[in-house]
């Protein structure tokens, strides 16, 4: 499992990066796209190690990710049913023959029919699966009580008068009509789940909908993988490094070997080649990195008012050096003058050794 930043955090924050010049931490960062679905996508892989039979699942209508086949089909029959058959009520003849009790579902109260009915084993499973999946079979049959109340009796029958009857809902299947919900799940995994399942062993969904996975032990996966990524998020910040490049960012690291993200390229300047204003605020800052730009205003106005021409002239070279990159603003505010890159070492030339010639030889 990894993280992949998306576009539509990517741009965003381009913008507001080229707005402010400010530089972050690229770590920073990482960690908000992390702390944000919108922001980023998640990416699926089967290990390299795995045997090739190994497959992920996915649901073609709505991108959920399984683990197995069959939890597709149970999703889409749980989820996606009425996409693929249409439902409709009609009237038929009250069950007929003599029944002593009718079945009651002791959780929910509902009527499933008397034990002797042909249709009760069927209610029972139906119950069981779309209420009470999370009770085993026979620990949900223990909850199963028998009403002998003539009016339950009769509540049940007219209840069965209204029957639910299914069609597929394509076209050239119009002909099809199925009594009971089981026979058109039925004919659900035999005609519809092939096209309902997408197979693979690499798959990208989008962050909001790896939140709604329903596998447990892939929630499980994810999870895990998203709280160790997001306590050292090494990954995602490598990946925006890249991505932000497109739109022509820049990164940088400090003395410490943090790494920011910012609009404008750092360009170290020499103090010493700067004119009088612009070499005060450059070795004050080298004397003194880390002030804002209000504390360095203050140190190096002096006497000036604060209204004065000297001071305004101060901002306006300031602004100029960090709009040139000369000195950089970090998110917080504080300022810092560019790393000057380290001098390369020159290359030892190759000694060179006489050659000994037979003439030369001769005249020793």
């Amino acid at each position: 499992v990894s993280f992949i930043p998306e576009r539509r955090g990517l741009k965003p924050l381009a913008n507001l990066l080229a707005k402010t010049a400010r530089a972050y931490a690229i770590m920073d960062v990482a960690a908000m796209f992390l702390s944000r679905p919108e922001y980023h996508a998640v990416k699926l892989e089967l290990d390299a190690q795995a045997p090739r039979a190994h497959q992920l699942y996915q649901c073609r209508q709505c991108q959920l990710q399984f683990l197995s086949s069959e939890q597709v089909i149970q999703h889409g029959l749980a989820k996606h049913f009425d996409l693929f058959y249409e439902g409709e009520s009609i009237q038929v003849e009250p069950p007929k023959g003599k029944f002593m009790c009718v079945a009651r579902c002791g959780l929910s109260g509902a009527l499933l029919g008397p034990p002797n009915h042909h249709a009760f084993n069927d209610s029972l499973l139906e119950m069981h699966r779309t209420r009470f999946a999370s009770l085993p079979l026979e620990e949900y049959r223990a909850k199963i009580i028998n009403d002998t109340d003539p009016a339950a009796i009769e509540q049940w029958k007219q209840a069965l008068c209204q029957q639910m009857i299914y069609r597929p809902r394509q076209p050239d299947a119009s002909a099809q009509i199925f009594n009971r919900r089981a026979e058109a799940e039925l004919h659900f995994r035999e005609q519809q789940a092939p096209t309902l399942i997408r197979q693979g062993k690499r798959f990208v969904i989008a962050g909001p909908l790896s939140r709604q996975i329903e596998d447990p032990t892939l929630k499980q996966i994810i999870q895990q993988a998203w709280y160790r990524e997001s306590r050292f998020p090494i990954k995602m910040a490598m990946a925006l490094q890249a991505a932000f490049r497109s739109y022509g960012l820049h990164t940088f690291k400090t003395a410490p070997k943090s790494s920011f993200i910012t609009a404008i390229r750092p360009q170290p300047m020499a103090a010493a080649q700067a004119l009088a204003d612009i070499r005060r605020i450059l070795e004050h800052l080298e004397a003194h990195p880390g002030l804002s730009r209000a504390d360095l205003v203050a140190a190096l106005q002096g006497a000036s008012a604060p209204e004065g021409p000297p001071v305004a002239q101060l901002i306006n070279h300031l602004r100029w050096l960090i709009d040139k990159g000369h000195i950089i603003e970090f998110m917080d505010g504080k300022l810092a003058v560019p790393q000057q890159p380290a001098p390369r070492q020159p290359q030892a030339s190759p000694s060179i050794q006489p050659r000994m010639t037979a003439a030369s030889a001769d005249l020793t």
